[in-house]
């Protein structure tokens, strides 16, 4: 055996110590044990003695520095499959694209990972695992305290690499080592590093890996003498004598990379099943086991991370699955999580991010649990922009856009509450969540209802450098406050806005909600109060300090749509090759129309048998082209596409001026021959007056009494008052007004005032904290303020209901008293 020889132990024992050790104590035995201290023998990851400034301005989360690990797995194994076919990654030969990569090596139809074969996904699991074991492979809740640590294991059968190539890929850091490979998802640099900071205390990581067999020499270079070997070496965190900061190392003697010969290596585990798993967990149920270390593979890259410290270290095929969720929507390939502790019941599964959580999202008799009836809903634009690298040119970039809506979801279940983060708007780049939107942006559309039950995702396909540059930082976790990303939220905010599914989905949640919370002298106390502030105009003036202007006490929001009268539905069917788009708009004279309101964002509809993904298919690829004034335009619309209903909905761009105007609208598939093309004429009115604020009636504005039970989003037994758009909502069972109400006598009336003053009291500090809010003297910008109008109600009225009580007491004692 040809291998590098440690005093002790040959470099492939050495190796295989450290890879059983379970502990980061243990770890630190076997360097001890093997004289592994004289730090000639430990190099600077990436060459970079003050590489702690790098590394440590990385994912600030264990669960997103791994993803970016899992990220780099399934780059190995589609760089690997281009490779077996003789295509050069960075070549014109290379797929474009990922999408192109899975339909070009796995022969998925249109790259839509969803349409992956059984076979495919079988050779696939052997060959991304992600792997959980701990001291005796004891389970979380019995391991002994000095014992409680979990170490993670990723593996792939990727193209591996070299030892000698080891410093320059894996143990690198700005390298930019794909960068010219068009189909991958990882282009940091970071998958090598990104766990670092999330070990134990000395961040121990091993990692061994050699070239794949069946791409051995094609596109290596030709003096690499270690291209059949097996590299290995261990990452520690140092801080060494004099050294102000850390520094992380990997071991190398004498600058080598340890390296041995080996056909294969027992680098997986082994699933086991049926009798023999229930006697290895010791279980009489039907159960699968994980034995790690058992499998062998003979080329790929494992990496195991001592310690490492996740959020939820429960089962991986649970907890685990859904916390990564939260950061991989789609990794496009399967990955096999085998968790090899002892736990008692199926302890391996399939992972390919949450969208394959949601789309899996059914219960034992078919219904679904999650995801709302009639959702996902999907849609896309084109974000336009300036190259300028490139004198300037003008393009665009498309964005997709998904959304879920979600049913009220059982407290009591940590996964299915785990699902929704902080950000109901999430930006993705290739597998990646990169970042996103907090609930202050769906507050603004008058969805605060329900903003905590919303997933919108938006993924860029074939981002462009320069787009990509001005929207996405490279923690992969903020997004950067420039033109692109205000250009999507005005895009995003046309289509939400215009959302009938949306809008029927608050509805819906409100309106069940509502059926028994109403009291019976809701509308006598609005009256009653309406009538009074009307002759105390001068009360509501004092309170509006700022920029609010108070609607009448009967108005309604204009957000607020009311159910719409269902009828039976005929069903729809489909065809791959639609016969026809048809406008659903009013014809005069012949000739469609649609009117619309100046500065408005407006939707038109056609009814097809089209497909839902007509426009997004690779074979037979369809054109959409869109003229204004005979002006073709390719962005400041977002097109969607439902079942029977294909939509474009335009941006307030183009109804900024009172006129009249062509425009038309061509679909188009050339190896089909389908042709489509359309006009109308688009009417652009002015914006009706209302009555002059000075004339307006002074009165409360609008209210509505909700419940624990109501299904509003975030209402506890605390909120006393919060917004929904411009739509006051007070909580009667706040446990300040339930108290009160239960210590009066059994008197009518003592409840019928303590709760008209609950009210009041309400209905002021939302006044007086909203126009606090929007006075020019406090925040002009709320996006970007760390509190919203909607959050500030929620604080302030909270304060109130806690006090209101106690202080009427006080006054009525002190009134007696003077």
């Amino acid at each position: 055996m040809v291998g590098y020889l440690i005093e002790k132990v040959s470099s492939k024992e050495l190796f295989f110590k450290i890879m059983k050790a379970d502990l980061e104590a243990e770890v630190t035995e076997i360097i001890n044990e093997y004289d592994m201290h004289n730090t000639l023998d430990w190099q600077a990851f990436g060459g970079n003695w003050s590489n702690y400034s790098v590394i440590g301005n990385q994912s600030s989360t264990s669960e997103g520095a791994l993803a970016e690990k899992l990220t780099n797995a399934v780059d190995a194994l589609v760089v690997r499959k281009c490779m077996e076919l003789g295509i050069d990654p960075k070549g014109p030969d290379a797929p474009k694209n990922f999408k192109e990569a899975l339909q070009k090596f796995w022969g998925i139809v249109d790259g839509d990972p969803r349409k992956l074969s059984k076979d495919s996904e079988r050779d696939i699991l052997d060959s991304l695992v992600v792997m959980a074991t701990t001291k005796d492979l004891k389970t979380w809740k019995t391991l002994a305290a000095k014992e409680k640590e979990l170490s993670l294991a990723v593996y792939d059968n990727g193209e591996g690499q070299s030892p000698n190539r080891l410093p320059e890929t894996i143990l690198s850091l700005l390298k930019g080592n794909k960068h010219d490979i068009p189909f991958t998802q990882g282009n940091h640099n970071q998958g090598g590093s990104s766990t670092l900071m999330h070990g134990g205390k000395y961040s121990y990581t091993l990692i061994i890996s050699k070239r794949n067999i069946n791409i051995v020499g094609e596109f290596d270079a030709r003096d690499d003498d270690s291209l059949n070997e097996w590299g290995w070496t261990l990452v520690r965190q140092e801080l060494r004598v004099g050294e102000s900061s850390p520094v992380f190392t990997y071991y190398a003697p004498n600058g080598k990379i340890p390296r041995f010969e080996a056909d294969e290596l027992p680098l997986l585990p082994r699933i086991i099943k049926g009798q023999e798993a229930k006697d290895y967990l010791n279980y009489d149920k039907s159960c699968t086991a994980g034995v790690p270390f058992e499998k062998d593979v003979n080329s790929g890259t494992l990496i195991k991370m001592f310690n490492y410290n996740i959020k939820n270290k429960g089962p991986l095929v649970s907890h685990f699955k859904y916390e990564m969720g939260k950061r991989l929507y789609d990794t496009g390939l399967p990955f096999n999580l085998i968790d090899c502790r002892k736990n008692k019941f199926n302890n391996d599964t399939i992972f390919r991010g949450m969208k394959k959580i949601l789309e899996d999202d059914e219960g034992a008799k078919g219904e679904r649990k999650l995801v709302a009836d009639g959702f996902p809903i999907s849609a896309d634009f084109s974000v336009p922009f300036i190259d300028p690298f490139n004198n300037n040119l003008n393009l665009s970039q498309r964005v997709n856009v998904v959304v879920y809506a979600f049913n009220e979801r059982d407290s009591s279940k940590k996964d299915e509450n785990s699902i929704l983060g902080d950000k109901p708007v999430l930006f993705t780049l290739g597998q990646q969540i990169q970042g996103g939107l907090d609930g202050r942006f769906l507050s603004s559309l008058g969805l605060s209802s329900v903003r905590n039950s919303l997933m919108i995702v938006l993924d860029f396909p074939d981002i462009h450098p320069s787009f990509k540059k001005d929207l996405f930082m490279t923690d992969r976790e903020r997004l950067l406050d420039k033109e692109p990303l205000k250009l999507i939220k005005n895009y995003l905010k046309a289509y939400l806005e215009g959302s009938d599914e949306l809008h029927e989905f608050k509805n819906k949640r409100i309106e069940d909600g509502l059926k028994n919370t109403l009291s019976n002298d809701s509308e006598d106390l609005k009256e009653l109060m309406n009538k009074w502030v009307s002759k105390n105009p001068s009360l509501l003036k004092g309170l509006m300090t700022g920029q609010l202007v108070v609607g009448g006490g009967t108005e309604k929001s204009p957000r607020s749509r009311g159910p719409k009268t269902k009828t039976p539905k005929v069903p729809i069917i489909l065809k791959e090759e639609p016969t026809h788009f048809t406008l659903k708009m009013k014809k005069n004279e012949g000739l469609y129309q649609k009117k619309v309101t100046q500065n408005t964002n407006f939707t038109i509809n056609f009814t097809t048998d089209a497909p839902e993904n007509y426009f997004d298919r690779t074979e037979n690829p369809v054109d959409l082209k869109i003229s204004f004034e005979g002006k073709e335009i390719d962005s400041n619309f977002v097109k969607s596409m439902k079942p029977g209903v294909f939509s474009i909905t335009f941006t307030k761009d183009f109804s900024r001026k009172l006129k009249e105007c062509q425009v038309k609208v061509f679909i188009s598939c050339d190896t089909t021959g389908f042709d489509f093309n359309n006009e109308f004429t688009l009417i652009i009115t002015k914006k009706e007056d209302g009555p002059h604020p000075g004339n307006n009636k002074m009165g409360l504005p609008d209210y509505r009494e909700i419940s624990l039970s109501t299904g509003y989003d975030g209402v506890t037994e605390e909120t006393a008052a919060m917004l929904d758009g411009e739509l006051v909502l007070i909580n009667v069972d706040n446990k300040y007004l339930k108290a009160h109400l239960q210590g009066l006598k059994d008197s009518e009336s003592d409840g019928m005032f303590a709760k008209a003053l609950y009210v009041y009291s309400m209905l002021f500090s939302t006044i007086s904290a909203k126009a606090s809010f929007n006075s020019k003297d406090t925040i002009i910008d709320a996006d970007n303020a760390e509190d919203d109008v909607y959050e500030v109600i929620i604080r302030d009225t909270m304060a109130v209901a806690r006090t209101l009580f106690v202080t009427e007491n006080l006054i009525v004692n002190l009134k007696k008293g003077l």
